[in-house]
């Protein structure tokens, strides 16, 4: 599944770009890691993953826009709403 870990909870058919699984692993990574834990700043670690995804994006290529990131987002809302749904369905 282009680099995102099979055990975050989306099927194994769901497609994700090369492009939001670059960009966004580690958010992916930093989920895989605190699942279950307590004792951390929810808000902080998504806005940090976010932010750092934002810095990546921007850094690969002169040129890119907000629009590009935006749409990467909405991706990656998409596969979180995927994911809520998967596991509701436990």
């Amino acid at each position: 599944m282009n680099g995102i870990p099979r055990h975050m909870g989306l099927p194994s058919t769901i497609s994700v770009s090369n492009e939001c699984s670059r960009i966004f692993d580690g958010y992916f990574n930093h989920a895989v890691e605190t699942f279950g834990r307590t004792g951390y700043d929810v808000g902080y670690t998504v806005h940090e993953a976010l932010r750092l995804g934002f810095e990546r994006y921007m850094a690969e290529g002169p040129g890119r826009t907000l629009t590009g990131y935006t749409n990467l987002l909405q991706e990656l809302q998409h596969l979180s709403r995927l994911r809520s749904a998967f596991l509701q369905r436990m």
